[in-house]
């Protein structure tokens, strides 16, 4: 038997985008963790939710580029960020 959605992926995708609204570094274990989410679970409602896992990828692109960014201007040690981006 599948199991049942516990989660309101609605709101879900609100607290993503006002989690990378907010934060400067977003990172999907830490969403995950200040929500109670489970991460490995999100990952299985993307994958059947177009507009979640398009919101995901949003924040892995804000990641990104925060992370080059701060890589490249000595804002983060580079070592951590390469390590981060991979």
């Amino acid at each position: 038997m599948a199991r049942k959605s516990v989660y309101n992926v609605n709101e879900i995708i609100e607290k993503i985008d006002k989690y990378i609204a907010e934060t400067e570094l977003p990172i999907f274990k830490e969403v995950c963790y200040l929500n109670n989410w489970n991460s490995r679970y999100l990952w299985e409602l993307a994958s059947k939710n177009e507009e979640l896992t398009d919101t995901i990828k949003k924040l892995t692109d804000k990641k990104e580029v925060e992370l080059e960014k701060g890589g490249l201007s000595g804002k983060y040690v580079s070592t951590m960020a390469v390590f981060s981006l991979k």
